[in-house]
Order: structure tokens, then C-alpha cells, then sequence
């Protein structure tokens, strides 16, 4: 059994996922740090999960080498759905974590630094403001109107009938609901 962990920043998704491995014997390896992949044996692999003609069947089968249950912690990028759907197909069952956004901006606030890679990600994805001069907040997420429109487009171009795109699982990955 194999988890992806997904949600805003400061949910609770690393702290789940160290929780399974400390008490569960799941591998955590969270993506977004580096050397995590290298380590493992897994960058290329992934790397090639974002190729349009690549299914996750090499991944899902390198996973499979480490005999034990693995959770990937990666609050992956709204444009990745499309991989997050071929790990799904192939077996990780993803998890979106949503919180309370006043508690998600606190912790947010109390981690103080995050690494530039992160932060520059976070606000080209509108998800950091300027308040004032070097002082960034969190802002609360909802998907832009272009996001779910597109997410909507591919649902519906992917086989889902109208009214099965808002019941599609994928459309739930955004807190999205019916």
C-alpha cells in the first residue's frame, strides 16, 4: 500500500507522514527536499513521471523493491495533476490535506524560514503575498476560475459525463465539492 500526501502548505502533511513512518513502517519520502530521491534511488524515475508518455508502472515497481509501504509527501502543483492521476492508476492512493486556514497560516508563520525554492514556488502560484517590505503571509487558496475550468475541460475530455466531472475524484483533490 502506497500513499501520496497532498494538500496546502502547513496542513499537516509532513507531520502525517513521519507519523507512518515512525509507527507504521512506511518509507516517507517527501520530494521536495532534496537528495530524498537520490538517496532512494528514485530521481530519474520520478523525473520521468512527468512525461507526457510515461505511465507509472517503472515507478510503482521501484517502490516495490523497498518491500514495505511507502508514503511520498509532495504538495505537488495544480499543472502535475496529470501525474498525480498515473500514480493514482497505478495504485498510491493520493490524500489531499485541507485545514483551517487560520491555524494552516499560523504554523505557517511560526516555521519562520522555508528554503527560496519553496517560497519562490509558493508565491509564483499566488499562494504568498507581500504584506510589507520582506514580510510575506500566507493566503488563503482556492483554485483560479482559468484552474477549474481547465480541470473541468480534461475531466470532461477524459471520459466524465457533465454532471460526473464534480464527482470525480480528481475534482475532490482541491477541496473541490458538488
Amino acid at each position: 500500500m502506497h500513499f501520496l500526501i497532498s494538500g496546502i502548505p502547513a496542513s499537516g502533511k509532513s507531520t502525517f507522514c513521519r507519523w507512518l513512518e515512525e509507527t507504521k513502517g512506511f518509507l516517507h519520502l517527501d520530494v521536495e527536499k532534496p537528495g530524498i530521491l537520490d538517496r532512494n534511488g528514485l530521481a530519474t524515475i520520478w523525473a520521468s513521471l512527468f512525461e507526457a508518455s510515461t505511465s507509472a508502472a517503472p515507478f510503482i515497481e521501484a517502490l516495490e523493491k523497498f518491500k514495505r509501504p511507502i508514503v511520498i509527501d509532495w504538495g505537488f502543483p495544480p499543472e502535475h495533476l496529470t501525474t498525480v492521476r498515473k500514480l493514482s492508476e497505478g495504485g498510491v492512493m493520493p490524500w489531499w490535506f485541507a485545514a483551517d486556514w487560520a491555524v494552516a497560516r499560523r504554523k505557517f508563520k511560526e516555521r519562520g524560514t522555508l528554503p527560496m525554492g519553496v517560497l519562490k514556488a509558493m508565491a509564483d502560484f499566488g499562494l504568498l503575498v507581500e504584506v510589507s517590505r520582506g514580510r510575506r503571509e500566507l493566503v488563503h487558496f482556492r483554485p483560479t476560475d482559468r484552474t477549474i475550468v481547465f480541470l473541468a475541460h480534461d475531466l470532461r475530455f477524459a471520459g466524465s459525463t457533465d454532471a460526473g466531472v464534480v464527482d470525480h475524484k480528481d475534482w475532490g483533490l482541491f477541496g473541490l465539492t458538488n
